[in-house]
């Protein structure tokens, strides 16, 4: 298993309790091949420019360790989700 950081960047609009439970989903695929060491809420950020017509997001940072078969269906089920504006899935080193 390897170490990735997952981070997310959730519309602001969304109340806490949907961003929770997209949260909860991400957790759920990860813990089929791995398991979650941390999660980082940041909180809402201004962004430099604005994506999707907005100028804050609500930033979170998953760390965990996992099989990489889970990558594809985790970054389908961020892709797919419209309370996430962005995502980047990073393998951390060594």
């Amino acid at each position: 298993m390897r170490n990735y950081e997952n981070l997310i960047i959730f519309d602001p609009d969304i109340d806490e309790e949907t961003r929770e439970k997209r949260v909860e989903i991400v957790k759920t695929l990860i813990e089929k091949e791995g398991k979650v060491l941390n999660i980082d809420r940041w909180g809402v950020r201004e962004f430099t420019f604005l994506i999707n017509k907005k100028q804050k997001g609500y930033y979170m940072l998953i760390e965990f360790s996992a099989n990489e078969k889970v990558l594809p269906e985790l970054n389908r089920e961020l892709k797919l989700s419209q309370e996430v504006m962005r995502h980047s899935i990073i393998r951390k080193g060594e």
